[in-house]
């Protein structure tokens, strides 16, 4: 109500009579800090004589200054008007807000005191996100974001609207509105506001800029509009799953197949496996590059080994959103014997048993004909 009055007072700036003078002061509807304004008042002789030396005298608050505070006007015939002008200057830390400006017109038979209304507003918005509280997300799953708005202005802010804008980001409101409202926020002061939000179960890992739109309105009733971004992190941590397949022969050079599998909900990049092991008789390291989700690469490593054995495998990676990842697993690896491999089919049998029990059956079919034939 306080804010009405004084802004009907600004909209119908009063017009002063006394002792034959008329005085209309005119001044803007606001005035900004750092900046300078005009100030006019116009004194009009409504009397039937010549009214001599009249004289204004400006009597402003302490962060307006003007060039010379007083005025004079010699003579003003009957029925003459004259516009007397100051410009005044406003101070970069004016409050604020309204106030006014005191003006004395002195006659030689009168005195006359009126006070001029104005206000002081800054062109700036003075609302400010100045932290955002949140933390990664997993595709399906719920997260919460916390806004600390801050009011650095002199003034009342009011009306506050925070405005979530979800169409173009795999997020969804978890209460079913993306708005919250602060009904007014004092000078200086703060409000925390938290949304609830849900990562959509499809959602690619990755840093999504949510678009937010804040409306409000100052005391003097004057509407702003700003627009903010937040950004959200989803993610998930990388699963990758290694297996082998091949069987290796004792004392024999074979070949071992690792099978790496990516059954995590985020992309694996500049995959590279280091291995150290004696047994391992190929390269060592190995560079498989990206793996995609639900998909898996395959790799050979030539063996020769005596027995089963461990084999230390060391995996660096990055994920979708460049997180970097160092692991180390031990891979066994099963060394079999011949005569298993023989019965696995993995090896053919010897002949050699039979090329000599062959040798032998001869010798023998040959010793007895060559002793039938001396009977």
């Amino acid at each position: 109500m306080k804010n009405i009055i004084w802004l009907l007072i600004l909209l119908l700036m009063p017009t002063v009579f006394s002792a034959g003078l008329i005085v209309e002061p005119t001044v803007p509807q606001s005035v900004l800090p750092n900046s300078y304004f005009p100030l006019a008042v116009k004194v009009t002789n409504s009397d039937s004589v010549a009214i001599q030396n009249i004289k204004l005298e400006l009597n402003a608050p302490r962060y307006l200054d003007a060039d010379n505070d007083k005025r004079t006007v010699s003579s003003l015939a009957a029925g003459q008007s004259v516009v007397v002008q100051w410009s005044i200057k406003v101070s970069s830390n004016a409050p604020s807000g309204y106030d006014v400006l005191d003006v004395d017109v002195d006659t030689d038979t009168s005195h006359l005191e009126i006070q001029i209304p104005f206000l002081v507003k800054s062109i700036e918005s003075s609302l400010e996100i100045t932290s955002v509280s949140t933390k990664p997300v997993s595709p399906g799953n719920d997260v919460s974001v916390e806004l600390n708005l801050q009011n650095h202005a002199s003034f009342k802010l009011k009306d506050v609207r925070v405005i979530f804008d979800l169409n173009q980001v795999p997020f969804a409101p978890r209460d079913g509105t993306e708005e919250r409202i602060v009904q007014s926020l004092n000078a200086r002061d703060n409000a925390v506001i938290s949304f609830g939000l849900t990562a959509l179960p499809k959602a690619e890992v990755g840093i999504y800029k949510i678009p937010v739109k804040i409306l409000y309105f100052d005391e003097f009733g004057q509407a702003y509009t700003k627009l903010n971004t937040v950004a959200l992190e989803i993610n998930a941590l990388p699963r990758l799953e290694i297996t082998s397949e091949g069987k290796i022969i004792i004392g024999q050079r074979g070949e071992l197949t690792l099978k790496i599998v990516n059954s995590g909900l985020t992309l694996v990049k500049f995959l590279t496996i280091s291995i150290d092991h004696p047994s391992i008789i190929s390269a060592h390291s190995v560079y498989i590059g990206d793996l995609d989700v639900d998909d898996f690469q395959t790799s050979d490593l030539e063996v020769f080994a005596e027995e089963s054995f461990n084999v230390p495998l060391t995996i660096d990676f990055r994920d979708a959103n460049n997180q970097q990842y160092h692991q180390q697993v031990e891979l066994n690896v099963p060394v079999i014997d011949r005569t298993t491999a023989q019965k696995l089919g993995l090896q053919p049998k010897s002949k050699l048993p039979y090329i000599v029990g062959a040798g032998v059956l001869l010798a023998v079919i040959y010793l007895i004909r060559k002793r039938s034939k001396k009977q």
